[in-house]
């Protein structure tokens, strides 16, 4: 289908553009000489320039045939440095005060107060100081069953046994992205591996209840 909108503007276009009168060029086809022989210098500065352009074609051609190192792939969120349990000193403490520790804790310190929740709560700091992450075991229902254990991490850098975390189906929901991996577990129910990062911290959930859709529930306690 054409488009007479853009037709009319390149007609428009060309009906202003005037061509050379034939008579012109005929004319100043007379005062051209046609050169008789070329100049032995012309000659060798001839074949000078093609040695030259050959030589210019084999380096270019030299050049684009080196192999080309891609530009390292960017890290997934829990793929950078690493950290382990010999580099940890953990303590339990009050799922009833989190937010104290930090806001970011307030969905578990919520969830404490529910009475259809049994919380467990820890908090591991790095030797040289400075929190890694808050951990909670969590369970609680609502129309169905949900074991859940939590990581609210506060480092760059990653617990070892939550790599991988992030390289899960990438999703989103109410402004937050996600990543989930769904595994199963031995009883058959299905696992929900979620990770999300907001505001500099990495919330990690792993949930095993029959509900195929728990990491909502946890997207929502988040929310």
């Amino acid at each position: 289908m054409k488009d007479k909108k853009l037709e009319e503007l390149f007609n428009g276009y060309f009906d202003g553009i005037d061509t050379p009168d034939t008579s012109i060029t005929e004319n100043a086809k007379k005062f051209v000489k046609k050169p008789s022989v070329l100049p032995r210098f012309a000659k060798i500065a001839t074949v000078a320039a093609s040695a030259a352009l050959c030589v210019t074609a084999a380096v270019l051609i030299t050049v684009y045939s080196l192999p080309v190192s891609a530009p390292p792939a960017a890290d997934a969120p829990d793929g950078g440095e690493t950290y382990h349990d010999g580099e940890l000193l953990t303590e339990s403490v009050s799922a009833y005060s989190l937010s104290k520790i930090d806001p970011s804790l307030k969905f578990i310190e919520r969830l404490s107060f529910s009475p259809n929740a049994n919380v467990a709560v820890s908090k591991a700091e790095f030797t040289d100081g400075g929190l890694a992450f808050v951990h909670a075991k969590a369970e609680f229902v609502t129309t169905l069953r949900y074991d859940a254990e939590v990581f609210v991490e506060f480092t760059d850098k990653t617990y070892s046994p939550l790599s991988g975390y992030g390289d899960g189906e990438a999703g989103y929901y109410r402004g937050m992205e996600y990543a989930l991996t769904r595994e199963v577990a031995e009883n058959g129910e299905p696992i929900n591996k979620l990770f999300v990062e907001s505001g500099g911290v990495k919330y990690y959930f792993n949930v095993i209840s029959s509900d195929p859709y728990a990491y909502i529930a946890c997207l929502q306690l988040l929310k």
